[in-house]
C-alpha cells in the first residue's frame, strides 16, 4: 500500500551518510535515516536527490549534543507492506529539525524519546563486530526466518552470502517500461506495458 503523508513529528534516531545508487536508469543521491514514533516504532525514511543533498547529517549530530532530535517531514510518501512501513522523499519534500517554535517544545515535554541519535557508521561496525567475536552464535537461514518480530526486535545480524551462479539464460536485460520497470512486448510496432498498458515513453534497458 502507497499513500502520501502531508506533514508528521517524530524523533530523529539515526542518520547515515550520503550514496549514489541506480534509479530510473540513472545515479541518484541517497541518504537512510531512521526514525522513532511516539509509540516507541522505528521507521527507516530513505531521501532522495536534491532533498538527500540539502540534508547535512553533522547539523542532526550536533544538534543531538544538546538534546534529543525532533524531525518535522512535509510531503512524504507512505509505503506498508504487511507490518512494516517506509518513508521516501518526494520532490515537495520539507524537513526541520528542532523547529524555535511552541509546538515543538509542547511536543517535547509530552513525549519521550528512548534513543540517542546515532550515525550509521556506528550500527555498520557493530555488525562488523560480530563476526570477529567468537562467542556470537551461528545463525542458519530457517533461524533467522523464524525470529520473533517482538522478542528479536534490535537485534543485529550479519549475513553473509556467496553468488554461486547468475541465470544469464535470458540474457543480462530486458527492455522495460520507464514509468514502472516491467518489461515491455512490441505489439504491431506499439510497445505495451504488461502493468500500464501502452507506454508513453521510449522502453530502456533494465
Amino acid at each position: 500500500m502507497m499513500c502520501n503523508l502531508l506533514m508528521s513529528w517524530v524523533f530523529l534516531i539515526s542518520v547515515g551518510q550520503m550514496t549514489n545508487t541506480l534509479a530510473n536508469g540513472r545515479m541518484v543521491p541517497k541518504k537512510n535515516l531512521i526514525i522513532q514514533t511516539t509509540r516507541n516504532k522505528t521507521i527507516p525514511i530513505t531521501l532522495w536527490g536534491a532533498v538527500a543533498e540539502a540534508f547535512h547529517e553533522e547539523d542532526a549530530l550536533e544538534l543531538a549534543t544538546e538534546d534529543t532530535v525532533i524531525i518535522i517531514l512535509s510531503s512524504m510518501t507512505v509505503k506498508a507492506f504487511r507490518a512494516d512501513t517506509t518513508l521516501s522523499s518526494t520532490s515537495a519534500t520539507k524537513i526541520y529539525l528542532n523547529m524555535k517554535i511552541e509546538e515543538v517544545d509542547i511536543f517535547r515535554k509530552s513525549f519521550q524519546c528512548t534513543q540517542k541519535l546515532s550515525f550509521v557508521n556506528q550500527s555498520l561496525n557493530s555488525m562488523l563486530d560480530i563476526t570477529t567475536n567468537r562467542e556470537a552464535k551461528n545463525n542458519t537461514v530457517s533461524e533467522l526466518l523464524s525470529l520473533d518480530r517482538t522478542a528479536d526486535k534490535g537485534k543485529i545480524y550479519l549475513c553473509v552470502a556467496t553468488i554461486a551462479k547468475i541465470d544469464a539464460s535470458k540474457g543480462w536485460w530486458y527492455n522495460a517500461c520507464p514509468k514502472c520497470k516491467v518489461s515491455v512486448v512490441n505489439n504491431n510496432e506499439m510497445m505495451l506495458c504488461r502493468k500500464c498498458g501502452k507506454s508513453g515513453g521510449q522502453p530502456m534497458p533494465w
